[in-house]
């Protein structure tokens, strides 16, 4: 491989990457998408907005429809982000795929409902009329298990969270035990 400076292209500019050189710098990129694929679940990309990080699995489009299925799974919501049409009701169809008890929690509209491991629960939301709502699982959001409702086509977006717990409220690690023992 040759690098070139500029001025000109003489050869007197150029140096070549030695075979060593070469190898390091594969060696420590494989390292560094072998330590992100290690730091997120199987299937997910992390994913930060503002202060908060999400095991990304993807967005739903729900305009238009009653329902959503979202599964959760190796401590990430799927999918992650679900758009729907501004204001309407929407009722997520929550199916956990793991051995592990979850929640999910809204706390802009005090939603918080337990979702045991392999049950399905039916939990009635409303989306935002304009942004974004955040909403978490209220055992594992530390460890990324967040998502957002969206208003129509927008994008994930970073929520402004307050320290009064109001509708952008950030997840926090939940005090004492639950009863999932955490």
């Amino acid at each position: 491989m040759l690098l070139a400076a500029c001025g000109g292209g003489s050869t007197a500019s150029k140096t070549e990457a030695t075979p060593a050189a070469t190898s390091a710098a594969t060696k420590a990129a494989t390292a560094a998408a072998s330590a992100t694929a290690a730091a997120s679940p199987a299937g997910a990309s992390k994913r930060t907005l503002g202060a908060t990080t999400f095991n990304d699995r993807g967005t739903a489009n729900g305009t238009g429809k009653t329902e959503v299925a979202v599964s959760t799974e190796n401590f990430a919501f799927a999918p992650s982000f679900i758009q729907g049409t501004p204001g309407s009701k929407v009722t997520l169809v929550v199916k956990n795929d793991s051995a592990t008890g979850h929640n999910v929690s809204l706390s802009g509209q005090s939603i918080d409902k337990n979702v045991a491991a392999g049950a399905t629960e039916r939990i009635e939301v409303s989306i935002p009329a304009t942004g974004a709502l955040l909403f978490f699982c209220k055992f594992h959001a530390g460890s990324g298990m967040n998502g957002e409702l969206l208003s129509g086509a927008i994008e994930p977006q970073p929520i402004a969270t307050s320290a009064g717990g109001g509708a952008g409220a950030a997840p926090t690690a939940a005090s004492g035990s639950s009863e999932y023992g955490y």
